[in-house]
């Protein structure tokens, strides 16, 4: 284990781990010495095998399957709950798990909305409340400064066809946690990671099935390559030992962020 005196024996809460960059995120924190709970839907397998990576390390490691599609207050409770039953103690959440519906705006239903806002917006709001009523109520907020890091979108800025619902419920989750962390910004370090395109489980089909159509998005980008959910959590690790970062949304997007509405990850709305 390659331990790293600020996350030895720190206990790290990911939702949507089974994969992508809470996969890489969940694999390095735990090879820098800290304790990993993580959530899955429904990579069942995958997630019995990431656990196991973790607990390599040497560290401790847990899994929930939660289902973020139907969720209520008192399922988020009971899952926080069940998290810090499992780990004791929780320093850091990481609001990772999320889904991109691809639709026309002639197509848009108050169902597509509300699963688009559960999974990216509500989710991440509800944690981050369980978690800093957890921290406040418990007074554990001298040992370790808390954080919270949101994966939210480089979509939040950039205006694209099909992605309204995305990015919306990116934008939201973006605009929500900037004024939460002014709002306990005495206590906790609360910030936001933008990506650009990232080569996750949410575009495995399209790269394997029609790697010519990946190709051209990656040609999108100024720097013609996209990124590996590997290089986003070197970034999350960046931004959890970073003093001051406080509101911040970073974006990563090997450049793409200066681009206009011609900049169109989702044309291929099928694909």
């Amino acid at each position: 284990m390659s331990e790293n005196p600020f996350f030895k024996n720190k206990n790290v809460f990911i939702t949507g781990a089974s994969s992508g960059i809470g996969k890489a995120a969940a694999l390095l924190l735990a090879k820098k010495g800290a304790n990993i709970a993580f959530t899955y839907n429904s990579r069942q397998e995958e997630a019995l095998t990431i656990k196991k990576e973790i607990e390599n390390f040497g560290v401790k490691a847990f899994k929930f399957n939660s289902d973020f599609s139907n969720i209520t207050d008192a399922n988020i409770k009971k899952l926080f709950n069940n998290v810090v039953d499992s780990l004791g103690n929780v320093h850091i959440l990481i609001n990772n798990a999320g889904t991109v519906i691809r639709s026309s705006s002639k197509d848009v239903s108050l169902e597509l909305i509300e699963k688009q806002m559960r999974i990216n917006t509500y989710v991440p709001i509800l944690l981050a409340k369980e978690f800093i009523n957890f921290k406040l109520n418990k007074n554990l907020l001298e040992d370790f400064r808390p954080k919270i890091i949101s994966i939210s979108s480089m979509c939040s800025f950039i205006y694209m066809k099909y992605a309204a619902l995305y990015a919306a419920s990116k934008t939201a989750l973006t605009q929500y946690m900037k004024h939460l962390a002014i709002e306990y910004a005495e206590h906790f370090d609360i910030s936001i990671i933008s990506p650009g395109l990232t080569a996750t489980g949410l575009n495995q089909k399209q790269r394997e099935e029609y790697p010519e159509i990946w190709k051209n998005r990656e040609n999108l980008v100024p720097s013609k390559n996209a990124y590996t959910p590997e290089d986003i959590a070197e970034g999350i690790l960046y931004m959890l030992k970073s003093k001051g970062v406080q509101g911040a949304d970073w974006v990563i997007g090997s450049g793409a962020q200066h681009l206009d509405n011609r900049f169109n990850y989702f044309d291929y709305i099928n694909k």
